[in-house]
């Protein structure tokens, strides 16, 4: 079995990004680790990443928000007064994504796992499959998820019994209010299985409102993404 393990030069940000999650978005421990072993498998931790994806849209960040994601991710820092590269703005950007604003529940399952679990592996692979939604995403014995594991799980004994010191000083972030949109890895309706439509410019607006009609759901569309779902009247 393969040993995975966190740089040395990295525990620091792996400690940071556990305790702000703990902090700030009310996650156990395990759940943080479960989230921030996706991220050291993403990006290893750097705040900065801008790379082209398999889709050849831009990926960046902590989470790689890819397309639309990304864009509403420069929007979010634009609103804090910050940089999208800040790390603390992307973990409240992601705190942003998983909220339940009671308008639009498609997280609310995950969030509320990675608040109560105990288990790090299954946070780890629930996050890969709901929010990541990665190559692999949907088997929890692919490469992806063993690694994605793997990183969890060591970052969870750095953390409980490494001795491990976050990096920087963590603060509560009250700043994080209001509602989410359709971001990758999200099932826009109750009853559709389909992941791969996480943004509506995939299917063209067109076929995307022929959907939600077909869905007996009535979008309302700013901008190039779902911004609400309601019962159709």
């Amino acid at each position: 079995m393969a040993e995975y393990s966190i740089e040395s030069s990295k525990q620091g940000a792996a400690r940071y990004i556990v305790e702000w999650l703990k902090l700030n978005a009310g996650m156990t421990t395990e759940g943080a680790c479960g989230v921030t072993g996706n991220m050291y498998a993403e990006c290893g931790f750097d705040p900065t990443l801008d790379v082209i994806d398999s889709n050849n849209l831009h990926a960046i960040g902590l989470c790689q928000w890819n397309g639309q994601n990304g864009e509403d991710l420069k929007s979010y820092a634009n609103s804090r007064g910050k940089q999208w590269t800040d790390r603390d703005t992307q973990l409240a950007y992601l705190k942003l994504t998983l909220e339940d604003d009671s308008k639009y529940k498609a997280l609310s399952n995950l969030y509320n796992l990675l608040k109560t679990t105990t288990d790090v592996a299954e946070a780890s692979f629930q996050f890969c499959r709901q929010y990541e939604v990665c190559a692999g995403y949907n088997d929890r014995n692919s490469s992806a998820n063993t690694k994605r594991r793997g990183y969890s799980q060591a970052i969870y004994k750095g953390v409980t019994t490494g001795g491990w010191e976050a990096d920087g000083s963590v603060s509560t972030d009250t700043s994080v209010s209001g509602g989410i949109s359709v971001r990758q890895g999200i099932t826009p309706f109750p009853g559709n299985t389909r992941t791969s439509w996480s943004q509506p410019e995939e299917m063209g607006i067109v076929n995307f409102k022929n959907f939600v009609s077909s869905q007996g759901k009535k979008g309302v569309i700013l901008g190039t993404h779902l911004k609400q779902i309601s019962p159709k009247l």
